[in-house]
């Protein structure tokens, strides 16, 4: 692992330019899901990245520090507020990535998210992981995605962050019931009830399983939420993992309710 993630992970701190530590529990992704994420970016053996939301600089880190190093290695990094003043990231993610060496592989847009991935899909980038945690409200998630979904290839992987966020949770819902895209794992959010680990075991069993417990297509839906729990908290959680199954063939009158 590299060294300037395994010290972010020991002490759940940053330095800022300044060389004063801030706490990143509350802003940053934890281990559980930074783990989730190189499970995932391994399993796909992914070279290529993109990532909406920079921040301190932690996932990018665990994105980094797992991607398959070739000559085709890249790391599409967007954040249109890193370096602003008075916003609280003082491009210390930038600090971070370039820290741990992995600057060499990234490019990092300051800029909002659609105009930088519409450029990615001019230049004809392929990705095969994309990490979706930039603005949380509905349009801006579900416009992250349909512009990720046209440079991501088949059987690539995305994440979403904070999917126990309403707005998130509905984007994922309307994918799930409206695209080629199949649920493979999440991890429960950090404000769901203590024992919610063991549902979510249980509900990491059904994932794989769907076919004989919940079917997919509807596994947002209130309707299906089982052992008297929201399906927010037992489905949705703090981070969700799709994969691409195709690429979008629907016909102009495809339309299913989410």
């Amino acid at each position: 692992m590299n060294p300037v993630l395994k010290q972010i992970i020991a002490t759940r701190e940053v330095e800022d330019k300044n060389g004063n530590l801030i706490n990143i529990d509350k802003t940053s992704i934890s281990y559980q899901e930074g783990d989730l994420i190189q499970k995932y970016i391994r399993h796909i053996k992914a070279e290529r990245s993109l990532e909406v939301g920079l921040a301190y600089g932690t996932s990018s880190l665990y994105i980094c520090d797992a991607l398959e190093k070739t000559e085709r290695t890249a790391h599409y990094v967007i954040d249109p507020y890193q370096n602003n003043e008075g916003v609280v990231w003082e491009s210390i993610g930038i600090m971070n990535l370039k820290k741990a060496g992995f600057m060499d592989f990234t490019r990092f847009f300051e800029e909002p998210s659609h105009l930088a991935i519409t450029q990615l899909e001019r230049e004809k980038v392929e990705v095969d992981f994309v990490f979706i945690d930039g603005e949380h409200t509905f349009d801006h998630v579900l416009v992250d995605f349909f512009l990720s979904d046209k440079i991501l290839r088949d059987g690539g992987i995305i994440v979403f962050d904070d999917t126990d966020w309403p707005s998130i949770r509905r984007a994922c819902s309307f994918i799930i019931r409206n695209r080629d895209y199949k649920v493979l794992d999440f991890l429960p959010s950090y404000h769901t009830k203590k024992g919610l680990s063991m549902k979510h075991k249980l509900y990491q069993n059904i994932v794989y399983v769907q076919e004989t417990l919940v079917p997919e297509n509807t596994y947002f839906l209130p309707k299906d939420a089982q052992h008297g729990g929201k399906i927010d908290q037992m489905t949705a959680g703090g981070m969700l993992v799709m994969q691409k199954i195709k690429s979008d063939t629907r016909a102009a009158s495809y339309y299913n309710e989410f």
